[in-house]
């Protein structure tokens, strides 16, 4: 029986194809689609909420928080910062603190800190209440 190069090439070529197409098939459950954490929102801190205090004007809670997320047209007293992350592994962390003024001046803040910042903020009597 006399087999021809051509014939080698052809059944070598079949047998790369067979094995390109089982590492693909056997690759592809090890693949994963990458998710990121997506964070929203002003980062609150256990340092800005230390340096906030009653009395402070707008001004100061300005410099010290940054920004209001929501500084709602029809309660122009009240501004509201608000920090949510959504983790990759599907935990969501929120944190809250809603600043009330009158006459440009704080009279009370208060706000639902997440898990971490309650520890943290514990021991700090007056500054965030739940």
């Amino acid at each position: 029986m006399h087999i021809s190069v051509y014939h080698v090439l052809l059944r070598a070529k079949q047998h790369t194809k067979s094995l390109i197409i089982s590492a693909v098939f056997f690759a592809l459950p090890a693949c994963s689609i990458h998710q990121i954490d997506i964070q929203q929102g002003n980062v609150i801190t256990k340092k800005m909420t230390d340096k906030l205090k009653i009395g402070m004007d707008m001004n100061q809670v300005r410099y010290v928080m940054g920004t209001p997320l929501i500084v709602d047209p029809f309660h122009k007293n009240r501004w509201d910062y608000v920090y949510s992350l959504d983790t990759h592994n599907g935990k969501k962390q929120t944190s809250h603190i809603t600043v009330l003024f009158e006459n440009e001046r704080v009279i009370r803040y208060v706000g639902i800190p997440s898990e971490a910042q309650k520890v943290a903020l514990k021991n700090t009597p007056g500054t965030i209440s739940e």
